[in-house]
């Protein structure tokens, strides 16, 4: 090593040997090292300083070639370790075993792969496995972190851009699936909530980049349960937003369904009290998105959660009400209630059934209070 020493007086240069270290070629892994080398300077036992040394062994290949080789590589391991160890379904998070790291390094160093290079290839392979074996959305997410900020920059070539969007495009369906299923599994199992905020970072960092021109992310054939259209033109916003609304969808179906009477015909005081039923178990939705979801959403992908979720009930709400209420009010007839304390009431299931739409009202009530409360909640946090 020589040090430059720039003298004042004379301008001159003169080029000192500050000193000099020995490596040898076996001291220097396959998959190559970074290590502090001590410096000497002839029969001087005093140091002379310390240089940090990145070192590898590699042979020039093309680059394209090499970054194909590596992909290969990489889909062999997985699929090898997937099988090997009987993975579950979004489980496996990146831990290869000890020999398959090290291969994996190994050929990455060789090869002169940088670090985008190495995540955009991981990227590409596992989004493809991803599609027949479901991998964690961790995995996914801690990948993201080293390939978004490159291409926000737009530092690398298009077909890197094309590479990591065929590979979102392979991700997504799985991803939004997860807010479509939001009520498959009890809140109590943590992995739910840890994968819906794996899910939503995805989304918001994916969001960050401008999807190219003519590309379809969105294919309607993969989402026929988008609301709007075309399907084409929509946004990763817009599709979050129809995610939540057919996963409502699909629960107020069942809920439907599952409080309807079966015989086909009903009272009109069973009608109500079916409807009761059924405002009370979507306030109970609502309650369950406010205390677990809304944050994670508002914090991520910055959407109300909640509230996308009751404009959407109230609608429903109007529709199945009104048509209830309309046909049970038509039965009641006006009761004349006579002087005579004495005397019986002329028509008890009249009066059972003002009673039951008084239940009814107050259920509304409790419902259209909860609105106010979302309403103006959203309000505050919007204007902070």
């Amino acid at each position: 090593m020589k040090e430059i020493a720039v003298t004042a007086s004379t301008g001159k240069h003169d080029n000192e040997l500050i000193g000099r270290t020995a490596i040898t070629l076996k001291s220097v892994p396959a998959s190559g090292t970074t290590v502090w080398y001590n410096l000497e300077k002839g029969n001087k036992t005093k140091s002379r300083g310390s240089i940090l040394v990145n070192l590898a062994l590699s042979a020039e290949k093309n680059k394209h070639v090499a970054v194909q080789e590596h992909r290969h590589l990489l889909k062999l391991l997985l699929m090898h370790e997937l099988e090997s160890s009987q993975v579950a379904n979004y489980w496996w998070s990146g831990k290869f075993s000890t020999n398959a790291e090290t291969i994996r390094l190994q050929h990455a160093v060789q090869s002169g792969l940088t670090p985008f290079e190495c995540a955009l290839s991981q990227w590409s392979v596992y989004a493809t496995i991803h599609e027949e074996h479901p991998l964690s959305f961790s995995l996914f997410n801690n990948i993201l972190d080293t390939v978004i900020p490159p291409l926000k920059c737009q530092l690398y070539e298009s077909e890197d851009l094309k590479t990591f969007w065929e590979g979102v495009k392979r991700i997504l369906p799985s991803s939004f699936a997860v807010l479509r299923k939001l009520r498959a599994k009890n809140v109590s199992d943590k992995q739910i909530i840890k994968t819906l905020c794996e899910v939503l970072d995805i989304l918001n960092k994916i969001k960050m980049l401008e999807i190219p021109t003519n590309f379809e992310l969105f294919s309607p054939k993969i989402y026929g349960w988008i609301e709007r259209k075309p399907v084409k033109e929509c946004t990763i916003d817009d599709v979050i937003i129809d995610a939540i609304h057919t996963g409502t969808k699909e629960w107020l179906e069942h809920i439907v369904e599952a409080n309807r009477q079966n015989n086909g015909t009903s009272l009109d005081d069973e009608d109500l009290q079916y409807l009761i039923r059924l405002i009370q178990m979507i306030r109970s939705d609502l309650q369950r998105a406010m205390e677990y979801f809304d944050k994670h959403f508002h914090q991520k992908v910055r959407v109300s959660f909640s509230t996308v979720l009751y404009k959407y009930y109230d609608e429903k709400i109007v529709d199945i009400a009104k048509t209830i209420v309309d046909e049970v009010c038509s039965h009641i007839k006006r009761i004349d209630v006579p002087d005579d304390n004495l005397e019986d009431l002329p028509d008890i299931d009249n009066i059972s059934m003002g009673t039951t739409l008084f239940e009814l009202y107050l259920v509304l009530k409790r419902y259209l209070d909860m609105g106010k409360f979302l309403f103006l909640s959203v309000s505050h946090i919007t204007s902070m």
